[in-house]
Formats: structure tokens, sequence, C-alpha cells
């Protein structure tokens, strides 16, 4: 009677033949077997639980390599993504010869390609690649994924290039007239989350704008926003506040990417192949945004969200005013020694919130510009928030 096995037990009781093979080798479903034909038949009249019905019949000690990917490919198609990653995880130890290799970096990398996580597959390809450099199916999706990701990369920065050029013009236009506001008192912690100030949230019913110490205009408000931050983020006082406050990593980010810009970074062998492929695919778009940016890099996201979340927890009186008032002077000490005018800072932050999305979305090109188009709307509305910002 056959045993289903772990992968280590697999490979604790590997038994040589004086041939070189393996008992278990010599006992796998060939790859010419007549199995093959019925797999392909239902394969083209898409019935892929036949399929896996059938395989699954076999114990997984007669699978060959090939038969195994006929049940990561029948799942792919089904769309079930998180049984075909589970299967390529436990087939990856046994994928040997390259062209194997090649086909198992196809098979994962189509898993981003479906979810339109494009620059994810792109790198996952350029691995399988490596393996074999004339794998038609990695060319081929490859190509594909390159074209999307030039059209949504120049349509990023182009609209990176609109915000940069209408940051500059407004702030001209606003010394030429002499109308910048001194950068100086509790209306600058309002600046520092001048995009997310319009957040339309539960209990916050007026735009908080620049009223530093907006607070909800009832109890009945102050008890919906607790809610939502508790849900959202899990905030109830002012400890978990700080925890949340210190969870955001876009700034620290970029400065790893500068780091192996710089050639000082880690050794990225380290990773395992998917988590290389998102470090990779993170720090391209790194590279995409490096030319809008100081070498201060996107810290200004971090600012923009942590200021808004400490206004919301005291609008509704999560925190005292020692605590916000504490909490938000270091946020405005940090924000003015990274940047030394407002539209650095505006600048880093679209380059920043960008960047954030893009990595939330797992690398999705499309949320990314969709981001993008927002911040273009609201670009009209800068001079609202432009101060007289300007440091060694």
């Amino acid at each position: 009677m056959w045993k289903v096995e772990t992968m280590v037990e697999q490979k604790e009781r590997r038994v040589w033949s004086k041939k070189g093979k393996t008992i278990r080798e010599m006992m796998k479903i060939s790859d010419d077997d007549k199995i093959y034909e019925l797999l392909d038949k239902w394969h083209d009249d898409d019935e892929y639980d036949n399929i896996l019905n059938a395989i699954f019949e076999i114990p997984r000690e007669s699978w060959s390599i090939k038969l195994w990917f006929r049940v990561i490919s029948a799942y792919n198609n089904k769309e079930e993504f998180s049984e075909a990653i589970d299967e390529l995880e436990q087939l990856r130890p046994n994928c040997v010869l390259k062209e194997d290799v090649a086909k198992w970096y196809y098979m994962y990398a189509y898993i981003f390609y479906a979810r339109d996580q494009y620059v994810v597959a792109k790198f996952l390809l350029d691995r399988g690649l490596e393996y074999d450099s004339e794998h038609e199916s990695c060319i081929s999706l490859k190509e594909e994924c390159e074209e999307y990701i030039a059209k949504k990369i120049k349509l990023i920065r182009e609209m990176l290039e609109y915000l940069d050029e209408i940051g500059e013009n407004i702030q001209n236009e606003l010394k030429e007239k002499d109308e910048l506001r001194d950068c100086e008192g509790v209306e600058f912690w309002a600046l520092l989350s001048f995009p997310v100030a319009f957040w339309k949230v539960p209990g916050v019913s007026h735009c908080m704008g620049r009223n530093t110490f907006y607070k909800c205009s009832s109890e009945e408000e102050k008890e919906q926003l607790r809610e939502y931050l508790q849900e959202r983020y899990n905030i109830t006082d002012f400890e978990s506040t700080k925890k949340v406050l210190s969870s955001f990593h876009n700034g620290q980010d970029y400065m790893d990417f500068v780091s192996f810009w710089n050639g000082e970074g880690f050794d990225i062998n380290q990773l395992n192949e998917i988590n290389r492929a998102h470090f990779e695919a993170c720090m391209f778009f790194g590279e995409v945004i490096r030319d809008y940016v100081t070498d201060k890099g996107i810290f200004a996201a971090d600012i923009v969200d942590m200021m808004m979340i400490l206004r919301l927890t005291f609008a509704c009186d999560l925190i005292s005013n020692y605590e916000y008032c504490q909490t938000a002077l270091q946020l405005a000490d940090l924000a003015q020694e990274y940047y030394h005018s407002w539209k650095e800072y505006a600048m880093a932050y679209f380059c920043g919130g960008t960047y954030a999305v893009y990595r939330g979305e797992l690398t999705n090109l499309k949320e990314t510009c969709d981001f993008l188009i927002s911040m273009v709307k609201i670009v009209k509305h800068l001079d609202y928030w432009y101060y007289n910002w300007e440091s060694e």
C-alpha cells in the first residue's frame, strides 16, 4: 500500500540502486505515459478539476516533475493560486535540471502576472532565464510584462514631472506675490499632513484642513472615530498609537535602496526566490522616483501619514493634549531636518506615497497610477498649503 510522505521523509529515505537511480525514481510515472493524452484533452476542454482528480488518485511518490507541473498548471488555470503556490513550494527542492528550474520560475511568475503584479513576475522570469536562456514561455511572458511595465512607468513619470513642475510654479508665484506664510507655530503641524487632511473617515464631519487642534463635534462622532481607528489600526490609546507610528518604513525602504545603489547593500542571495523578486521589484520603483527626491528620500510620506493618525487620535480624545503636542513637535523637527523647502517635502510625499501604494499593492502598477491621478487632481489646491519653508 502506498504511503503519502512529506518532502523531508522522501529525502531521508533515498535508496540507491546499482544503476544510480532511487527506487522511487524507477516507480515514477514516465513522461510518455498514456495518462498525458487524457490530461491534454481535459486541458483543451478546460476541465481542470478532472486533471486534478486524476492526478491526486496517483500517490505523490509516483509523481514525476512533469506530472507535478500539470497539477500547478491546473490550479493556475482555476485561479486557485494559494494551492498552486503550496505545490510550487513543495516542488522546488526536486527541480534540478535547468529546464525544470526555469519552468518553476515561469509557473510562479504566471501567478503574479495573473494578479496584475507584472514587475514581480518580470523579475522571476529574469531568474528563470538565468537557468535556461531559451525557455520560450519565460521569454514570451517577460516580453508581455515589459511592454505593460514600460507603458505604466511612462505614465507615472509624466505625472511626477507634472507634479514637480506645478509645485515649482506655485512656489515661485507665491514668492513673487509675497504671499508665502511663515513656517512656524502649531499651524505648521497641520501642514505636515496636508494631502490626507481631506480624508473622509467616520466621525470627521468637517475637513480638518489647517485646524491643528481639530476635535470631533460630538461624543457620537468621537465614538465613530474610535471604532474606525481600532478596526483599521488597532489603536485604542497612546501606547498603541506609538506602535502604529513606528511601523511606517517607506523612508527606510528607500534608504536601503540607496545603500544598494552605492554598493553597500546586504547580500541579496540570502533572500528566498520570492522575497528577492519582491525586493528587486520595489527597488526598481525606487529608481523610478529617484530623480524627483533629494538625498533624504521619501520620509515625508511616513511623516504625512503619522501626523494624520496623530491628529485623528487627538480628535477623538484617545491621546492627551500633551501627548499630541510632544509627538507632533518631534515630527515637525524631523521634517525640517530632512527637507529644506515646502516643495521638497511635497515631492517627497508624492513620490513616497506612490511608492507606498505600489509596495502595498504588491507592485500593481494600475493601482499605483490611480493613486497618482488622485494626487494630480488635488495639486491645484497646493497654494493653500504653501509655507515659507527654507533652511540651509
